[in-house]
């Protein structure tokens, strides 16, 4: 086994920012659906190729799961939620939906 087998590697990016787009007004603050769907693609030990998982997460669900992913319990302090069960199990639930800002 190589080092990229036992490497969890994560691609993901912010939404951007607007320059008036649909007549809108610049910046970052409008809750729809191209403002909020990021590409989020992760693979690694444990994780099927090609899996899909619909349990909605966010940026700051990022480092909890890693953590879970690594084995790590997260700190009571920390924002965000462990999602490593939803994606090494292929399990969905959890929360259904987010509250966006």
């Amino acid at each position: 086994r190589g080092v990229l087998d036992e490497t969890f590697v994560l691609f993901t990016s912010d939404h951007g920012f607007q320059f008036g787009q649909f007549r809108m007004p610049e910046g970052k603050w409008n809750v729809y659906d191209h403002d909020l769907r990021v590409p989020f693609f992760i693979r690694g030990p444990g994780l099927a190729p090609g899996s899909t998982n619909p349990t909605p997460l966010t940026h700051v669900d990022v480092m909890p799961t890693l953590l879970g992913l690594a084995g790590v319990a997260t700190p009571a302090s920390m924002d965000g939620a462990d999602l490593s069960s939803f994606l090494l199990n292929g399990e969905t639930g959890g929360r259904a939906t987010l509250l966006m800002e």
